[in-house]
């Protein structure tokens, strides 16, 4: 008899394949399987099978997202809007961090970080007992660089990244005003497994040999969010024909200010919430400076990566950096 917990991971799946054919318009490429360990770790990883991806996750990755979820409701002001809670169902948000989770999983073999011979079986380098984190991916890089040993666990960290950014467009999906709680909340499930990796990670033996910061991963979801305002002008724009967005196809200026003020500033608390409530000490220092934080996103846009302030930002642009030189 199936656990709840193997239920739970199953519909999550099932959930998440349905929703990429519907978002995409295009099945996932390829099959996947689930193994669902019954093991309390917070575990997850994932490697290539024929033509497909077999995931594995414990039933403790579970219980540690409900369990989490649980406490922040209940013990903090995570997820309010005018002094009441937008959710309130531990059980439904653990679900959308699931399959967040689980999409994050299969885009390293979507986007081929399987295909290097060293990558078939991928699992978190650390003491077998901890039975490791999130997937570990490298590339399938040209022959002809040369990777040094320096350079390739940044390499190792940019391919999360990819895969987070992935992962973050399916969750997220498409930007209406209509969706600003929708988006605030998924956010904020997708912050929550990124936060619970940090914590897991700073109590392994080597922390942050395998995983890029979660003010990293924090930084890249919230640039998304932020430009997200803009997909629906760009792709109208893509439809006809035209190199540039038409400015009338965007929100007004007043739009903007609101989902900022609703969405994006939300969104940063929220994920500073989970830090504290998890206990995460290096997600919390990183995450104090909220202004320097949003200017770092604001260089990123403009390419000023020589100006960026904050540790997250500074490691997403060595960890990109390092890829390109590698491609």
């Amino acid at each position: 008899m199936a656990t709840s917990e193997e239920t739970r991971l199953r519909d999550a799946l099932t959930t998440a394949l349905q929703h990429h054919k519907e978002v995409l318009d295009t099945p996932f490429p390829g099959e996947v399987a689930l193994t669902v360990m019954d093991h309390t770790d917070f575990c997850a990883f994932a490697h290539a099978e024929g033509d497909g991806v077999h995931l594995h996750v414990s039933t403790g990755t579970v219980h540690a997202l409900d369990q989490f979820w649980d406490q922040v409701l209940h013990q903090t002001d995570i997820l309010q809007r005018g002094g009441k809670l937008i959710a309130d169902d531990p059980e439904a948000l653990s679900q959308i961090s699931l399959i967040w989770l689980l999409f994050h999983e299969m885009k390293h073999f979507g986007l081929g970080h399987f295909e290097d011979a060293r990558c078939k079986t991928l699992i978190e380098a650390a003491p077998p007992q901890t039975l490791g984190l999130i997937t570990i991916a490298v590339p399938a890089l040209d022959p002809e660089n040369t990777v040094t040993k320096d350079t390739t666990p940044y390499l190792l960290k940019c391919q999360e990244m990819e895969a987070d950014h992935e992962a973050i467009e399916l969750v997220l999906d498409a930007y209406s005003a209509d969706n600003w709680l929708e988006l605030r909340m998924r956010a904020t499930c997708i912050s929550a497994v990124m936060i619970l990796i940090e914590k897991v990670d700073e109590d392994t033996a080597q922390p942050g040999k395998s995983h890029p910061k979660a003010a990293t991963r924090l930084f890249q979801l919230l640039g998304h969010l932020i430009q997200l305002w803009q997909v629906p002008a760009q792709i109208k724009s893509q439809h006809a024909g035209r190199d540039a967005i038409n400015p009338n196809d965007l929100p007004s200026d007043e739009e903007i200010a609101t989902y900022q003020r609703q969405v994006i500033i939300p969104v940063f608390a929220d994920a500073l919430c989970l830090a504290k409530a998890a206990g995460a000490t290096k997600a919390i220092a990183d995450l104090q400076d909220q202004t320097s934080f949003f200017l770092d996103i604001a260089n990123a846009q403009l390419g000023n990566t020589d100006a960026m302030v904050t540790l997250g930002a500074k490691e997403w642009v060595s960890l990109w950096a390092a890829a390109e030189a590698c491609r």
